[in-house]
């Protein structure tokens, strides 16, 4: 991510936060209980709706948009820390905080959350996971990364630093779970991205995610790249496109890579070759959501990204009580599936939600 951008996503948080306290005075100045409550119950609503809508507007993207969103997201989850402690001076206290005191100290809850959530983001750790299974015959380390958004909510250094670190855990194959670009991503740091990956000589793998191909860059100024440049840089580095077909890579060992799940050319799991028996099936899907291929797929393990643990909070929490499959183990099927954190997020350089990851799989017999 360009520096710029991080100069341009405080500045938001600040002139937003200061016309947002503007507006409010005349509110405040009524200290009416019920209508503080009122101000309040609509703040919790703000906040989970900037949330939402900045990981879900991607078909309708305006430049910049999202670190707006992301900063009233901020603003609001701030707002509603400072409210509350303004309503209880207000029950159990003869005197209430001053308007000053007030706003001084949400500009400052506001700041400090701006700041932990961005360097939350920079943070990229390896999370381990043992699996054993009477179908291998060897042992393997298996690495999987997804959703760095390279380019822009993800710094070139962290992601420079997160594949040193990948490379000096050796392992036996790196798969990149998809959406390791997105629409933001300019084609020379597309190209330096896998020139990266490519120098460090592993046995790596690529599936899709609904970002990788820029799909909705007639938002944001059009294209960067080409579908044809980034298969072509690929391959120039010999990481290994998997679109709806299994590669054996030893006597036990099959990885599946499916199309993602927003391209029209994604095959239906009857369309896919006969499923090796005998062997250890890993299925590599961008998506979680899609359970009926799970099933049908009957591998021995799905690793997915895509969900980024809905990357500000409370939508992790959210996404435990309503959507299953958000961050984690599961049981789908005959299948265990795994959701990845991520290893960045969308556009906004923050978040609050988890840390981002990559997943070390340690697979044995």
């Amino acid at each position: 991510m360009e520096l710029s951008n991080y100069f341009i996503w405080f500045g938001c948080v600040v002139v937003l936060y200061t016309a947002i306290t503007i507006t409010q005075i005349p509110l405040h100045k009524v200290n009416k209980l019920w209508l503080n409550i009122v101000i309040l119950i609509v703040k919790i609503i703000l906040v989970m709706l900037f949330a939402f809508l900045n990981i879900s507007i991607e078909g309708f993207l305006l430049w910049r948009i999202p670190l707006i969103l992301g900063a009233l997201h901020v603003i609001f989850s701030s707002e509603v820390v400072v409210d509350i402690v303004y309503l209880i001076i207000g029950i159990f206290k003869k005197g209430k905080m001053r308007l000053f005191t007030r706003n001084a100290v949400g500009l400052m809850a506001c700041l400090i959350l701006t700041i932990a959530g961005t360097i939350n983001m920079q943070i990229v750790s390896p999370s381990y996971k043992d699996y054993k299974s009477n179908l291998l015959n060897h042992n393997y380390k298996v690495i999987f990364v997804s959703d760095i958004h390279y380019g822009s909510a993800q710094s070139f250094g962290v992601v420079d630093k997160l594949f040193e670190n990948i490379s000096n855990e050796k392992p036996d194959i790196l798969i990149l779970g998809g959406d390791i670009t997105d629409e933001f991503t300019k084609k020379d740091e597309m190209m330096y991205l896998y020139y990266k990956i490519g120098s460090y000589n592993i046995n790596t793998y690529f599936v899709y995610g609904n970002h990788d191909r820029q799909g909705h860059a007639s938002y944001v100024g059009g294209p960067q790249y080409t579908e044809e440049e980034l298969i072509n840089t690929l391959k120039a580095n010999n990481i290994t496109i998997l679109k709806d077909e299994y590669r054996t890579i030893n006597d036990d060992l099959v990885i599946l890579g499916r199309e993602s799940y927003n391209s029209p050319n994604r095959k239906k799991v009857e369309e896919l070759p006969a499923r090796p028996e005998g062997k250890f099936v890993i299925n590599i899907d961008h998506s979680p959501y899609l359970t009926d291929d799970v099933i049908k797929t009957n591998a021995n393990i799905q690793i997915s990204g895509h969900t980024h643990d809905g990357q500000y909070f409370p939508l992790d929490l959210l996404y435990s009580m309503t959507v299953k499959y958000s961050h984690g183990w599961f049981k789908v099927g005959n299948t265990d599936l795994f959701v990845s954190a991520g290893a960045g997020g969308w556009y906004v350089p923050y978040r609050t939600s988890s840390f981002c990851n990559y997943e070390v799989f340690n697979l044995s017999r």
